[in-house]
């Protein structure tokens, strides 16, 4: 899930000493160390070993990473949160005895919440992929249904959990018809923490604050139930979304573009592959200042890791300028590949800005800039050729350029050296060099 590094971070000494502390009851650190890679011997092995101390390590750090502000410094949340998570991945590969699918559930949706509080959204995601086909009825396992729909939502899964939520919400109206009041019966506490996740799932999709404050009501209903005693997968779930819910709304498309932006918004949200939150490095770029979707901002280089979200930060910025902007925009590739990749990534985002994205063609190609599209996207030879041909159809036309994976002498040599006096004017007309890659 992680990739490479994953075991070495989660081994890594001085981390597991900051996520466990000391506690008698408790692994030391370093034999948490040895426990977790030990399981992850009998992973690649296939053998099978007893791992009790070690989930109990992997829940005290759940507990630790979802402890409210303040009981514990914010990085030992986020590293708990890091650590715990890999424990319980390992334990949905198949470390120790094979989970039971209750087991299997709570393993995932732990996991996700430790990705989550650990700044590692990605890895919550690809759980979700790994979650069975079948729905969970609330009439048979409540505890299940909510884990479930748990899963989807932090894995950001949109249409299965619609669909499952459209399910659960027709078995809610035939328990209605046995049961005069459904949240004291033994199904109060599920339906509640269901409903709190299709609340807290509109607003990712819409934006509205109210489905946000619906939602925290709803968690607070499945902890306050009178029935389902015997339920406490539903009641963990409502905690837990109750606490990482705000966290949640607070990384949220709809929270973290400016006001205006709704079009923009609209058209990740409702696009494929779906975009609701940002993960941290792409929020807290986008909420810099100066803001990078500002029309005054004139120039902004972007360097991230690998991995990192510096694609998506870049169709946020394609996508607000058309929406606040007459100009088109130039997208700079270094290869025919990545270009078509781009124009694939950005085609259905822009169908919902009535607009589309073209390709300008190979280099050596007579035509001049594609008339149709408000988005061409082209490598550094067919940029510099339309530059030789001229500069001032480029700059008539685009008031953005996107220079994608640039790295400084490769531009230079293929695009700006061989017209150095072109590449001048360039640099000063052209102020809107908003995203690359360093």
């Amino acid at each position: 899930m992680e990739g490479g590094g994953a075991l070495d971070r989660a081994l890594n000494p001085q981390l597991l000493a900051d996520a466990l502390g000391t506690h008698p009851r408790l692994p030391s650190p370093a034999e948490a160390g040895s426990l977790l890679a030990q399981a992850e011997i009998d992973l690649f092995f296939g053998t099978q070993t007893e791992h009790a101390r070690l989930l109990v390590a992997g829940w005290y750090l759940h507990a630790v990473a979802g402890s409210r502000p303040g009981a514990f410094p914010p990085l030992r949340r986020q590293q708990a949160g890091r650590v715990a998570a890999h424990v319980f991945d390992v334990f949905l590969q198949g470390a120790g005895v094979e989970p039971s699918e209750d087991e299997r559930l709570r393993y995932t949706v732990a996991a996700q919440h430790g990705y989550l509080v650990g700044d590692l959204a990605p890895n919550a995601i690809a759980l979700a992929s790994q979650l069975g086909a079948a729905t969970p009825s609330i009439g048979d396992h409540p505890g299940r249904a909510s884990m479930h729909a748990a899963a989807l939502l932090l894995g950001l899964d949109r249409r299965r959990l619609r669909e499952a939520i459209d399910g659960w919400s027709v078995e809610v109206a035939g328990l209605s018809t046995r049961w005069e009041d459904v949240d004291a019966s033994p199904f109060g506490p599920a339906r509640a923490t269901i409903a709190g996740i299709g609340h807290l799932h509109a607003y990712l999709l819409a934006g509205d604050a109210a489905a946000l404050d619906l939602a925290i009501g709803e968690f607070q209903r499945a902890l306050q139930a009178t029935g389902g005693a015997a339920d406490t997968d539903s009641r963990w779930v409502a905690a837990l979304l109750s606490d990482l819910g705000g966290d949640l709304a607070g990384s949220s498309v709809w929270a973290v573009l400016p006001p205006g932006r709704s079009a923009t918004a609209r058209a990740l949200v409702l696009s494929d592959p779906p975009v609701l939150v940002f993960w941290p490095p792409q929020a807290s770029f986008l909420r810099s200042a100066p803001s990078p979707l500002d029309p005054a901002t004139r120039r902004q280089v972007l360097a991230f890791p690998t991995s990192a979200g510096k694609t998506l930060v870049a169709q946020v910025m394609i996508l607000s300028h058309l929406q606040t902007s007459d100009g088109d925009v130039c997208v700079v590739a270094p290869t025919h590949s990545l270009c078509r990749e781009i124009q694939d990534a950005l085609a259905p985002r822009l169908g919902l800005l009535r607009t589309s994205v073209v390709d300008a063609g190979p280099v050596g190609s007579d035509r001049g800039i594609p008339a149709t599209g408000r988005v061409v996207v082209m490598t550094p030879e067919r940029f510099a050729g339309l530059l030789r041909t001229s500069v001032e159809q480029v700059l008539e036309r685009f008031s953005l350029f996107v220079i994608d994976s640039c790295r400084r002498r490769d531009y230079a040599d293929r695009v700006w050296r061989p017209r150095r006096s072109m590449a001048s004017s360039l640099g000063y007309s052209v102020g809107r060099w908003q995203a690359g890659s360093a």
